[in-house]
Order: C-alpha cells, then structure tokens, then sequence
C-alpha cells in the first residue's frame, strides 16, 4: 500500500515535470536562445542577465549579428544589470572591462577592471589593461606597479610560451 500511496503522490509530479523540460527543450536551440528565453522568467537573476550578455556579445564578435549598436547597447545593459544585482560577481565586472576594451573605450572598461581586479587580483590580464590606461594617462608610478605584477605573476613566469612578449 505504501508504494502505491508512494506512486500516487509521485506521478504527477513526474508527469508536470517531465512536461515543463519538454516545453523547455524547445527554448534550447543554443546558448543565447536559452538565456533570451529565460530572461523575461528571470529579469532579477544576475546569472541570468550576464549569461544573455555573454551570448549577444558571441554573436556580435562572430558577425551574426547586423544590427551592432543596439546589439552593444543590450550587453551593457545587461551586464551592468547583473553588476546591479550581485556586485561581486566577477564574470560580469571582467566581461564588460573586456566588452569596453576590445570596442577601444579604455575609460569606459577602468572602473570594471578595477573591480574585477578587486575581486581576482592575481588574473594579469587585468594588471595588463589597468597599467596601460594609468600610463596612456601618464600614471606612470601606478603603470608601473602594474607591470611588475604582470612581470610578478607565477602563471605567467611558469608558461613563457603562452604570452611570452608579456614578460
């Protein structure tokens, strides 16, 4: 009696659940349809938001994407959203640093990298984009303790064929 009071109780939830992840399925077609998908569930959820972000900003770098500057406009936004939701969240703080550098607005990207340097201060990728804002500002004291951190940085000293022109 036991397993079928058991069976009862657990059939329909096996039934709304195995529904939901079929209903779901179709939503993946890849990552960024999953997370445009989820978003509007889930406008509130940092993971969420940064992930969305993350996807647009694939597409916009592999040429999928056409139209560019709004495409840009809803990376920011939602990164920034995510930074908003969940300050310390590293991914977003160093993906929107990069997002910035890599579209040439090293003043946009600073605070981002700032923070991100804050929370992984041992990443030289960071030490690398902060010291050349603080000298193209002609920060040289705090470009220069950058470098050393790049020239410091036991990742990079242990694997000089990966990036041996920074060293």
């Amino acid at each position: 009696k036991s397993l079928i009071t058991l069976g009862i109780i657990l059939l329909p939830l096996f039934i709304y659940h195995a529904y939901k992840t079929i209903v779901r399925n179709q939503d993946w077609k890849n990552n960024y349809t999953l997370a445009a998908n989820t978003l509007p569930n889930a406008p509130n959820n940092a993971a969420i938001n940064a992930q969305y972000a993350l996807e647009l900003n694939k597409l916009i770098r592999s040429g999928v994407i056409t139209n560019i500057d709004s495409a840009h406009a809803l990376v920011v936004k939602h990164y920034k959203r995510a930074i908003e939701i969940y300050p310390d969240f590293y991914g977003p703080n160093n993906d929107l640093a990069s997002h910035f550098i890599f579209k040439a607005q090293p003043d946009s990207a600073f605070p981002y990298l700032l923070e991100a340097n804050r929370l992984e201060p041992d990443f030289w990728e960071h030490h690398y984009y902060l010291a050349l804002i603080y000298y193209d500002r002609s920060k040289y004291a705090e470009a220069f303790t950058f470098f050393d951190k790049i020239i410091q940085n036991e990742k990079l000293r242990s694997d000089t064929t990966t990036y041996p022109e920074l060293l």
